[in-house]
């Protein structure tokens, strides 16, 4: 299982997806540090995704120039030993490849393969953190639920309703 400074990951997680019905107050002061600290780490999982993506790109650019650059030196090559005589009956011209051709040599690049790896790994880590996320939110919506519920039923009982009208009388004794 995933360590964080000493914290089991999944436990954690397990833990802060629980609500505990009679500590509502100790449970909404834990979300918000919960989802400052998730927000935090979705926002660095974008940016890692993002950067991830731009190393793909620009990997998959220099490998077509690379390839492009190889392809037109052998075939300057090829015309530079056509002029001798020689070497001129057996030649075959080498040609430009394709486009298709072009983008097969660079996506079966091992480096290609390193850099897509990574993007995706990247994105598989936004998208677990995006449900952490969701799940503190569904968690909130859950605590305002249970916080209204029990407003209500303790509206019902006679001592809560005589102590809540006394806290809205106030100090002074009338409203």
């Amino acid at each position: 299982m995933a360590n964080l400074n000493g914290i089991d990951v999944e436990e954690y997680l397990a833990s802060a997806a629980q609500v505990e019905p009679v500590a509502l107050q100790e449970e909404f002061v834990r979300w918000s540090g919960d989802y400052a600290y998730w927000n935090q780490r979705f926002a660095d999982a974008s940016r890692l995704a993002a950067k991830a993506k731009l190393e793909r790109e620009q990997t998959h650019s220099r490998l077509t120039l690379e390839v492009v650059a190889t392809a037109e030196a052998k075939i300057e090559a090829a015309a530079n030993a056509t002029l001798d005589p020689a070497k001129k009956k057996d030649a075959k011209a080498p040609k430009m490849p394709t486009v298709g051709e072009i983008e097969a040599r660079v996506i079966t690049n091992e480096q290609y393969s390193t850099a897509k790896m990574a993007e995706m790994d990247a994105a598989i880590e936004q998208e677990r953190i995006s449900g952490v996320l969701q799940m503190l939110r569904g968690k909130k919506d859950m605590l305002m639920q249970l916080g209204f519920t029990q407003r209500a039923e303790m509206g019902a009982d006679p001592m809560v309703r005589d102590q809540q009208r006394a806290y809205n009388r106030g100090p002074g004794g009338g409203m």
